[in-house]
């Protein structure tokens, strides 16, 4: 696999500082060291924490996480949690106490620290949750578990299984510069709040649970036109690791539904030849039809696309009229759960985040859509 793309990346986001644009919460810088030692509860426990979305298990009962929106959870009877982690240093987190965020994002330091999540809480039963913010290429994190305060004990969590949602798709599902103040900015892992998109919410809203398996500048044949980064999204989407080239086994309960939204890289002014895009798109769809038999699947004409830009490339109605015949020939050859679902253009009244990326308004109200065709066509 080639990843100088997303090397190149860490490079310029290393050389910017990595603060070319702050969002509307600030990180904590790595936090502060536990001052406490108490039990240590790793993934291979009986009283194991859960993890949502994809990752790799290592022998030693960490676990590792790459795609955006991968979060774990554990429930404790104590007063405080920390979490005993190795980071790059780039990838932002949103804690989650007993279901209410934080406003203040955990940032940690590069290498391997204990970084506090949560103390002080009324000492009780509670469930801490660790949620990834920022996508792939700003690096794999290794969690080695979670550390309670003296007197703490991990308990088990609810076994009841959740719907599950997974979403395949480019910055627009990673909320690249969703808190982002305008278009102006560009790319920073402040500004990314994976937390805040059009799925997350959707997902929140429906009781679900979310696998987010999304890259920006990904396509389904070209990467905006990028001649040295041939990795497209179907090329990644069966990774656990996509950095590390680990492959995911689909050997778990298939999602109840699955939601394709690409093609706004494939029209990028970068990309000269487009005839390639019906086919490869097609493609991309009998290979996660092959892997979920059952799944509705709906594929998405995003809130990017438009016939006015790129001049000339009629993004918008190529777009809608190939997923459009997608849709109508698998269901004559009796494939009746292909499902279209359109976003609505996003508009200067919502604003608009880094680089005219969706804003939070904008995501907001690509979820309520999501929410309302998912309990249409998939029964939510």
């Amino acid at each position: 696999m080639k990843f100088e793309h997303s090397l190149r990346a860490l490079v310029v986001l290393a050389n910017m500082g990595l603060s070319a644009c702050v969002g509307n919460s600030e990180a904590r810088r790595g936090g502060p060291q536990a001052a406490y030692v108490g039990p240590f509860v790793h993934f291979g426990d009986t009283t194991a924490p859960s993890v949502t979305g994809r990752f790799h298990a290592l022998e030693d009962g960490a676990i590792q996480i790459a795609w955006s929106g991968t979060s774990t959870t554990i429930r404790f009877h104590g007063n405080a949690v920390s979490v005993d982690i190795t980071d790059t240093g780039t990838n932002h987190y949103l804690v989650v106490i007993d279901g209410n965020p934080k406003r203040e994002k955990v940032n940690p330091s590069p290498g391997r620290s204990v970084v506090e999540l949560a103390k002080g809480l009324p000492r009780g039963e509670h469930t801490v949750t660790l949620y990834k913010l920022n996508e792939p290429f700003l690096g794999t994190a290794t969690i080695h578990g979670f550390v309670l305060d003296e007197s703490g004990k991990p308990l088990p969590l609810d076994s009841m299984r959740q719907p599950r949602i997974e979403i395949l798709g480019d910055s627009i599902s990673t909320g690249y510069g969703n808190e982002g103040p305008n278009e102006t900015c560009g790319f920073s892992p402040e500004t990314q709040n994976h937390f805040l998109t059009y799925g997350a919410r959707a997902a929140r809203e429906l009781d679900a649970s979310l696998t987010t398996i999304a890259w920006s500048g990904k396509g389904v044949f070209s990467n905006r036109g990028d001649v040295s980064d041939s990795d497209t999204l179907p090329l990644l989407w069966d990774k656990a690791l996509p950095l590390e080239d680990i492959d995911h086994h689909f050997g778990d309960a298939p999602p109840q539904a699955v939601l394709i939204n690409l093609g706004t890289n494939d029209f990028a002014p970068e990309v000269a030849d487009l005839s390639p895009f019906k086919q490869k798109y097609d493609d991309f769809v009998s290979d996660v039809r092959n892997k979920y038999p059952t799944s509705p699947l709906f594929l998405a004409i995003g809130p990017l696309l438009t016939d006015d830009y790129p001049p000339g490339k009629n993004a918008l109605t190529t777009v809608r009229k190939a997923l459009t015949e997608i849709v109508s020939r698998r269901t004559a050859e009796g494939d009746d759960r292909v499902h279209l679902i359109e976003f609505a253009a996003a508009t200067d009244d919502e604003g608009f985040g880094c680089d005219y990326h969706p804003s939070v308004k904008t995501h907001a109200r690509m979820a309520a859509t999501l929410v309302r065709v998912l309990r249409e066509k998939a029964g939510f």
